[in-house]
């Protein structure tokens, strides 16, 4: 019958411990429990002397959440975080069933594809990051390449300028006036030709700074994307070196679990494996295996007992030839005679020794069987408490296996969660632009609100002085009722007290108690009359709050309109500052064509408040310059136009509410689809007194 060793002791912890290593704490009374986690931190803390260990509990209630006054000293779930000191951790040694390696194997494996996809999203959007820069750096240098030529641009025109000027200047001495006009003419040409350049080098300019302000906004969220994707590496990589070690450590389990133990060790460690797989069949496999250790165990103690019976057989048939061998050597003493004494004392003393180790030796078997029953039930009691055991340290780490798994799925979801944040605000991104692209489509919704409200606000305003009209005149009726109520109610109480008097001095007992009933009444009357004087009062104090509410409303409205008045009137002032700059503008080109058209036709110019005649061009370069000068002047009137209306739409939005909405309730002064029309010169000048037409000026009008 083989014999199981007793299990050897567990080895001793070592002296530090890894950390992230998975670690059962020790029971602390009154605890009873070891509690399983990862260790997390192992050193010095200033809320206690000494070296503390900081565990994150498996499946277990904690205290913290790795923080201790204020200080952290490493990060888990609230109330899954517990310090004890080094001695009380020891290293998780379970008995690990093959299931249990190949699903961490399997974690492990998955573990390392998302670290792997991890790093080649890093990789990713750092190359990404990399082009950005270049890409910033890129237009840095055209930014400044675009300033440089804006610079030798504007040189050019302020040369351009001063040779035009000193051109002017010697024209006026010099008889050859057709090449200095063409000179001019070309000066002017090429001044128009850098103004025309500078414009688009300054809107080149301002595109260049919008996309470096894109390329620097999207390097941002590179960069952003660059760290959260190395915080999910570290994270993954924490995850895959516990995973790694967790791994290490059940393999080390096993290696040590199936050197050190014995058949039986590794049979009942076979059937605990297969128990965790099925209930049942684990269940069922455990009772054939103690029916087959107990019919071994009856054919060994079959087995024992016959070879006792042959024993004892041997040990009569030996008896029995030692009795023959007396009786023969009985007949040879009788034969022989006195000399064989001896030896017959011989037999006698083998014969009593050999019977009495046949008893000793039936007695050893009995006793041999009787300690071979009580050890096959001491061992079949083991091996079901065993079994129990198994299955108990089997389910708990099936447990905590689930409750990895369900760790490691979480993290998955969250980094799910973050990937479809990131792709909400791109799409949030895409619907605040489309936003931004309708927004100008709802103005013109908001000003049809604004008169709606205006309308509104005028129709409660309408409808809360007829309702102070209407309590001012109720309260005159109430006042006039209850006066006559009072002066009846006195007129009875004194026909009541005469009659009251008439009726004493007749001495009538009936008419002395209808007299007191009438007076009852007339006292009732009048309590009703003092009550109604005090709903009377309150109507009046709640009349006299509607009229200070409608009074601050109005104050509150007449200062509105009169800041809006006040900044109207500076936008006014501003705007007729701008075009007055602009006429003069217009003016001085007026005067240059003038000028230009006296160079040409030094008989045509008319004296000083004359009105200049319309003569018609007689050269080709005369109707170039006309035709240019009219074209410039056109041009300045259409920027002072358009200028008016910008100032001016930025001004009416800036006004407040209620200004707003008085403005736009207010009658236009022409339709709107003729306010900007630059048609003609006439139409530019109408479109010029529209847009400088105030809704009060209107009204006044």
């Amino acid at each position: 019958m083989p014999h199981t060793a007793p299990p050897p002791p567990p080895p001793p912890p070592p002296p530090l411990l890894p950390i992230n290593s998975f670690i059962e704490v020790l029971p602390v009374a009154p605890q009873v429990e070891r509690r399983r986690g990862i260790l997390r931190f192992l050193g010095l803390t200033d809320f206690a002397d000494g070296e503390w260990a900081g565990v994150e509990l498996v499946g277990c209630d904690g205290r913290n959440d790795g923080a201790v006054k204020g200080l952290s000293y490493f990060r888990c779930a609230p109330g899954q975080g517990l310090f004890v000191r080094p001695n009380l951790v020891v290293p998780f040694t379970p008995s690990i069933p093959a299931e249990t390696l190949t699903a961490a194997e399997t974690a492990l494996a998955t573990a390392s594809a998302t670290c792997e996809a991890l790093t080649q999203e890093l990789q990713s959007t750092r190359r990404e990051a990399a082009e950005q820069a270049t890409e910033r750096a890129r237009l840095e240098e055209q930014l400044r390449g675009a300033q440089e030529e804006i610079g030798v641009l504007r040189s050019a025109i302020a040369t351009q300028e001063a040779a035009a000027s000193a051109a002017a200047a010697a024209a006026a001495d010099n008889d050859d006036g057709d090449e200095d006009l063409a000179m001019q003419v070309q000066m002017e040409e090429e001044r128009l030709a850098l103004l025309h350049q500078l414009e688009v080098a300054e809107a080149e300019l301002k595109a260049l700074r919008l996309s470096s302000s894109d390329v620097a906004a999207a390097r941002d969220a590179a960069e952003r994307r660059a760290r959260h994707a190395e915080d999910r590496l570290h994270h993954s990589e924490a995850a895959e070196s516990a995973l790694r070690t967790r791994n290490a450590e059940l393999e080390a389990q096993l290696t040590r679990a199936r050197d050190e133990a014995a058949a039986g060790a590794i049979a009942a460690a076979q059937s605990s494996a297969s128990s965790c797989e099925a209930a049942a069949a684990a269940a069922s496999a455990a009772k054939e295996a103690e029916l087959a250790e107990l019919r071994a165990a009856g054919q060994a103690m079959a087995r024992t007992h016959q070879q006792l019976q042959d024993a004892v057989a041997r040990e009569h048939a030996r008896a029995a030839e030692a009795e023959e061998r007396y009786e023969a050597l009985q007949r040879r003493q009788q034969q022989r005679g006195t000399t064989h004494e001896s030896e017959v004392a011989d037999l006698q003393a083998e014969v009593a020794a050999a019977r009495a180790e046949s008893i000793a030796q039936a007695r050893r078997s009995a006793a041999e069987l009787a300690a071979l029953e009580v050890r096959l039930t001491s061992e079949k009691d083991a091996a079901v408490a065993a079994q129990r055991d198994a299955a108990t340290q089997a389910q708990r780490e099936r447990d905590e296996l689930q409750e990895l798994c369900q760790l490691l799925e979480e993290e998955m979801a969250e980094q799910k969660t973050q990937s479809d944040a990131l792709t909400r605000v791109v799409e949030e991104l895409g619907a605040a632009n489309a936003a931004a692209g309708s927004a100008s489509s709802l103005s013109l919704q908001e000003a049809d609100e604004l008169r709606r409200a205006l309308a509104e606000a005028r129709a409660s305003e309408e409808r809360a002085a007829a309702a102070a009209e209407d309590a001012r005149r109720e309260r005159d009726e109430e006042r006039g009722r209850r006066r006559s109520d009072a002066a009846a109610a006195a007129v009875a109480m004194a026909a009541a007290a005469a009659t009251v008097a008439e009726h004493e001095a007749g001495g009538g007992p009936n008419a002395l108690q209808q007299c007191r009933n009438d007076l009852d009444e007339a006292r009732a009357r009048i309590l009703r009359l003092s009550s109604a004087e005090d709903v009377a009062q309150e109507l009046q104090r709640r009349c006299n709050e509607l009229t200070a509410e409608v009074l601050a409303q109005r104050a509150a409205a007449q200062k509105a309109d009169d800041e809006a008045a006040a900044a109207l009137t500076a936008a006014q002032h501003l705007h007729a500052q701008e075009a007055a700059q602009l006429r003069d503008a217009c003016d001085l080109a007026q005067r240059e064509l003038a000028s230009l058209s006296a160079q040409l036709d030094p008989a045509g110019v008319t004296p000083a408040g004359a009105a200049p005649r319309d003569a018609a061009p007689t050269t080709p370069l005369e109707t170039v310059c006309a035709a240019r000068q009219a074209m410039r002047i056109r041009s300045l009137e259409r920027r002072l136009l358009e200028c008016q209306a910008t100032r001016l739409s930025s001004v009416l939005c800036s006004v407040p509410t209620c200004t707003a909405r008085a403005s736009l309730s207010a009658p236009l002064p022409a339709p709107a689809e003729r306010l900007l029309d630059f048609t003609t010169r006439e139409a530019c000048a109408a479109s010029v007194k529209a847009l400088f037409v105030s809704p009060a000026t209107a009204s006044r009008s």
